[in-house]
């Protein structure tokens, strides 16, 4: 009989811990800063490493929680009520670490570490590019950086692969890897000036294929020459190494302020956090050098849009692949017929963008065009080049890297040329459309 009591007691004495558990969890909620009606991992703060978990059993509410914990660090929610027995933390879905949902330190989900999204200006805040279906570009380029010859004085370029466009102003900047350096254009100068070079490094290896710029005007350089990229910041005059023991082929910054790294040697692209130099995890490819959805070939630059999903120049597949944020495959866009010159064929392509209605823009380097594809189409437009390689204002020759401005104006690496080219966009047939 009093084995029984015992036994009740101890029952009893549970069911009290977990409801002033749950209750306590309940209270706690309060303090922290929700989530309701965002899909999991979406952007919910003015911190970039702020994203929404998903709570157990509620398809619409969700804690905004900053994700850079160890899964490591991450216990299990406790029976059927889904509780966590630490009284600091809250049960959520994290299916990254697994598919259990887990109990989350309550420091990480407050409105001080994940502060609200309203607290983010109006000027971070993405507007329409204004490019519709029926926008065309001039066929004639004009000339915006390099274009006087091979060389290494401020008015010419050499192998100038990769270029940024700086949003504020249009200042130009290419990516000069045969004079060793970075180089900036103004809109209005003949000359360039260099931001960066060879003496700014340590050991004397400089060869920057492309870069990327942060919001703090930090640069990210990749040093294909050195197997590493450099961390430049805004002013100095000395790079330092921020990722060693990577083959980087290409760069580029999203809206959160994530790193993504083309690693060409390695045939995949992962993510980095700036703020912690932590790789995040593989955003594409990683399994090999291949052919199959899961791989990629010597891949080069990027693309990164507004729902984080990453486009690849996979450059000796001759296509573009699409990975949908942790997807474990890739998809098909465009290209992937062998290599040749149709409009549904690519020829080593190395670079693309994407505009907010989808279509998408690929460097056909080999095919010295720029390709324009529709949203959901399999077959191109050639918008600029195409035919003999050549030097003419509508003509390139192995075109390497290409860019929007603002207003949507495509400006193109015209390698072989040793300039960077600009094609002015006409959007007058867009005004009877809505984006």
């Amino acid at each position: 009989m009093s084995h029984t009591t015992t036994y009740d007691q101890r029952v009893m004495q549970s069911r009290v811990m977990l409801f002033f558990i749950v209750i306590l969890n309940v209270l706690v909620l309060v303090k922290t800063q929700t989530c309701q009606g965002l899909t999991q991992y979406s952007q919910c703060s003015s911190n970039p490493g702020c994203r929404c978990l998903k709570l157990p059993g509620d398809t619409n509410a969700g804690k905004c929680s900053f994700l850079h914990v160890r899964c490591s660090e991450l216990s299990s929610c406790f029976g059927k009520n889904q509780a966590c027995l630490q009284p600091d933390h809250v049960c959520v879905q994290h299916p990254q670490c697994q598919v259990h949902p887990l109990c989350y330190p309550i420091s990480m989900t407050t409105n001080t570490m994940c502060p609200p999204i309203q607290e983010i200006t109006t000027a971070t805040t993405p507007t329409s590019d204004g490019i519709c279906e029926k926008a065309v570009w001039s066929r004639d380029g004009i000339t915006v950086a390099g274009g006087n010859g091979i060389g290494g004085e401020l008015n010419q370029l050499d192998f100038a692969s990769g270029l940024f466009i700086n949003e504020d102003d249009s200042s130009v900047y290419v990516a000069d890897q045969a004079n060793q350096r970075v180089i900036k254009w103004d809109s209005s100068s003949k000359n360039g000036v260099v931001v960066a070079d060879v003496k700014g490094t340590d050991d004397g290896i400089f060869n920057p294929v492309d870069l990327a710029i942060d919001k703090n005007g930090t640069m990210f350089i990749c040093d294909y020459g050195d197997h590493r990229v450099i961390r430049w910041p805004l002013g100095v005059s000395k790079g330092e190494i921020y990722i060693s023991n990577i083959s980087c082929a290409g760069l580029m910054i999203d809206s959160d302020q994530f790193l993504y790294v083309t690693d060409f040697g390695e045939h995949r692209v992962s993510r980095w956090h700036i703020g912690t130099n932590t790789s995040e995890k593989i955003v594409a490819g990683g399994h090999g050098r291949g052919s199959d959805l899961d791989q990629l070939n010597s891949p080069y630059y990027s693309f990164i849009d507004k729902d984080r999903s990453v486009y690849i120049a996979d450059h000796l597949n001759n296509r573009i692949m699409k990975w949908i944020d942790n997807a474990q495959e890739g998809i098909l866009i465009a290209g992937g017929n062998e290599s040749d010159s149709e409009l549904d064929q690519l020829s080593f392509p190395t670079s693309l963008v994407v505009d907010q209605m989808g279509s998408i823009y690929v460097t056909d380097t080999v095919n010295n065009r720029v390709m324009r594809y529709l949203k959901g189409k399999k077959e191109g437009i050639v918008i600029m080049g195409g035919g003999e390689s050549g030097d003419k204002s509508n003509q390139l020759s192995e075109p390497f890297d290409l860019s929007f401005d603002r207003t949507g104006n495509l400006y193109v690496a015209d390698m072989s040329n040793y300039r960077i080219q600009m094609f002015k966009i006409d959007k007058s047939a867009c005004e009877k459309f809505h984006y």
